[in-house]
Order: C-alpha cells, then sequence, then structure tokens
C-alpha cells in the first residue's frame, strides 16, 4: 500500500517477496515437528484474563511457530474477557507461556507469584517456560506488522530452540 502511494510499487514487492520467503520457511521448519508444545498467552488484568481469540494473529503465530494455541478452538479474531478459573483449567498444564505486557519495570517470576499466588501451579511456571517481552522496551507490536517474519522466529525459537540454536 505504502510502495503504491510513493510511487515504489516494485520496491515494496520485492521487499513484501523477501519477508513472505523468509516467514514461510520458518513456518515451514517449525510445522516439520512432531512435537506441538501448548501455549497461552498474556496474564490477568484488573481481575479479568483477555485471551486471545483462535483466528486472531497471535493464534496464528503460534500455529505458524509449531505450537499448539489452547484456545484455538474459540474462532474469534480478537481478544476477549474471562476469569482466572477459564485459563487455569486449560492452562495449567501448558508447555509454554507467552506474556506480552506494557510494565514500567523489568519483570520476573517473583513478579508474577507476587501478583497471584495461584500461578505457582502452571506447569510453564514451574519448568521455566515463561517467556516476558515488555512492550514499553521492545517494539513487539510494530515488528509483527511490519517484520512478521522476525516475530515468527522468535517464536519459533521459543518453541523449539534446538531448529535455530544460534539464533538471538
Amino acid at each position: 500500500f505504502i510502495g503504491l502511494l510513493t510511487g515504489k510499487d516494485r520496491l515494496a514487492d520485492s521487499v513484501f517477496s523477501i519477508i513472505e520467503k523468509e516467514y514461510n520457511e520458518t513456518k515451514k521448519t517449525a510445522n516439520t515437528q512432531k512435537y506441538k508444545p501448548s501455549v497461552y498467552t498474556n496474564r490477568p488484568y484488573k481481575g479479568v484474563w483477555y485471551v486471545q481469540g483462535g483466528n486472531s494473529y497471535a493464534a496464528n503465530f503460534i500455529k505458524d511457530a509449531g505450537g499448539r494455541y489452547i484456545f484455538i478452538d474459540s474462532n474469534i479474531n480478537n481478544v476477549y474477557p474471562v476469569d482466572f478459573e477459564f485459563v487455569f483449567n486449560r492452562a495449567v498444564d501448558a508447555d509454554i507461556w507467552l506474556i506480552m505486557s506494557h510494565d514500567d519495570k523489568d519483570f520476573s517470576v517473583g513478579d508474577l507469584l507476587k501478583e497471584d499466588h495461584r500461578y505457582k501451579h502452571f506447569k510453564a511456571l514451574k519448568t521455566g517456560n515463561v517467556i516476558y517481552c515488555n512492550t514499553s522496551q521492545n517494539q513487539y507490536f510494530e515488528k509483527a506488522s511490519a517484520e512478521p517474519q522476525e516475530v515468527l522466529k522468535d517464536k519459533s525459537y521459543f518453541l523449539h530452540p534446538h531448529l535455530i540454536p544460534e539464533y538471538k
């Protein structure tokens, strides 16, 4: 779209083609894995857990990265509010917990446990498989739309680090 507006549609097409190729290569590699770790996202905000819908971009990133999103069956495009118990029933034995949050400071597992002692029951927390992205310090949402192939590599690395061990 920007390429058309600026008269650089050929350049935009070539950049898009590179992004698409890298994305699809990462997706193909990640989805060759038989093991698909179960994944859930976010954490409660003011007592409400906003879950990514099964048709959301976040759910698609998880699927494309070789994961199994635990709320994939929701058929919703956006986030939707649920209570803690709803998430707990599905997430207690999930493998990986991905948190994207806008915080004023760094965040730790200790901070999570201070926030809610019930988190200690989550398998992902017990096994150290909590991935936290502070969106006040990281341009995750901007990258997700401009460089989705890089975000997919990140998620693929988190779910299957053995596939690209040199990745940072």
